[in-house]
């Protein structure tokens, strides 16, 4: 059995991945700035992981120069940015020298980075009284302390941020599709049952957004296909054998597939039309397995049986991500969910919260 304080170490650990990939997301799109809510709830949890009083200081003076937040009974401005390079943190610093009375009341600057990755030393200024901190950082400070104070943590952050932990069925459509359904950046679990860390043990970041990326994509891929192209999706992952291993290719007979659809001369256009859609997107290839050579007169020739195979992937982690999805739907959940999600486009069951709401 699990201790608590391993699931309070995993919960932080995965949440602030999770974090530094949704900004990760956000700053490729140019979106540099994090909304202000956001930096008011990490305000928050730094306060309590570090034991200070910092606030938002353009609440005393509109455009506050410098820093955004501050303690003046500890003469410590705070900078919070994704931005992690040289020059952000000179113009930081360079605003507060030229600032008499900022460099009286707030003499250090900490730097709270929006990353897990540890701060290169060629970036950082060589000050004494510039502190730089990390998602990971704050995480560490917090399981270095006792047991009951990872846990009042634990339960401030699921307060900040109830959207990562909490899950509602009701805003779910199981029958049709729509693009207000998107992936769920909340896949602790998944992730974990894919290994992930031990791919990326350095940067666990880079690897959960590479894992979201591919599941997003694979989403849109699926909705650029017809309902009944997902049905033929779901009737070839049906047939096959069911993969034991994450990174499996999903394979079955094309004739299988006919005769299980009652797929005829009559209909075989319409079947190839659907099909079509499949092979377009890149979801399914077609290949053809070897039977034997036999001869009619003197001529040989050789006999082949058509295959469907499914094999969309990544290699690190090194996953099929149709076999991934299958076994973590049949472990977590069920096979009428797994066929939900690909019929109607909607991953929302991979969210941690939506599996912790079915375990109690």
């Amino acid at each position: 059995m699990e201790s608590e304080s391993s699931f309070i170490a995993k919960q932080l650990r995965f949440f602030t991945a999770t974090l530094y990939a949704q900004i990760k997301l956000s700053t490729r799109d140019g979106l540099t700035d994090l909304p202000k809510n956001q930096e008011i709830s990490l305000l928050a949890l730094i306060n309590l992981a570090y034991g200070t009083n910092f606030i938002d200081l353009n609440s005393i003076s509109q455009n506050f120069p410098g820093f955004d937040y501050g303690s003046v009974s500890m003469g410590i401005g705070l900078q919070m940015t994704a931005t992690v390079t040289k020059q952000k943190f000179q113009n930081t610093l360079n605003t507060h020298n030229s600032n008499t009375l900022l460099k009286k009341n707030y003499p250090k600057i900490w730097f709270f980075l929006l990353t897990v990755e540890p701060v290169s030393s060629s970036v950082k200024l060589s000050s004494p009284d510039i502190e730089y901190i990390t998602l990971f950082d704050m995480v560490t400070k917090v399981l270095n302390n006792s047991r009951a104070f990872q846990a009042s943590f634990l339960d401030l952050l699921k307060n900040e941020y109830a959207r990562y932990f909490s899950f509602n069925p009701a805003q779910r459509n199981s029958f049709s599709i729509s693009p207000a359904i998107p992936v769920p950046t909340d896949l602790m679990l998944f992730n974990e049952s894919i290994s992930t860390n031990e791919w990326f043990p350095d940067n666990p970041g880079e690897g959960y957004l590479k894992v979201f990326n591919l599941i997003n994509r694979l989403q849109s891929e699926l909705s650029k296909c017809s309902l009944q192209a997902r049905q033929i999706l779901i009737t070839i992952i049906t047939l096959a054998k069911q993969p034991t291993y994450q990174n499996e290719k999903i394979v079955v007979y094309a004739d299988a597939v006919w005769g299980s659809l009652n797929v005829d001369e009559n209909t075989i256009e319409l079947f190839n039309y659907h099909f079509n859609f499949l092979e377009i997107n890149e979801l399914v290839e077609i290949l053809d397995e070897y039977q034997e050579i036999y001869t009619v007169g003197d001529e040989a020739y050789i006999k082949t049986r058509k295959q469907y195979v499914l094999d969309y992937r990544i290699c690190e982690p090194e996953i099929n991500m149709f076999s991934a999805l299958l076994i973590f739907y049949l472990n977590r959940h069920s096979f009428g969910d797994f066929e939900n999600a690909f019929l109607n486009c909607d991953f929302s069951k991979l969210s941690d919260a939506c599996v912790n709401l079915l375990n109690k």
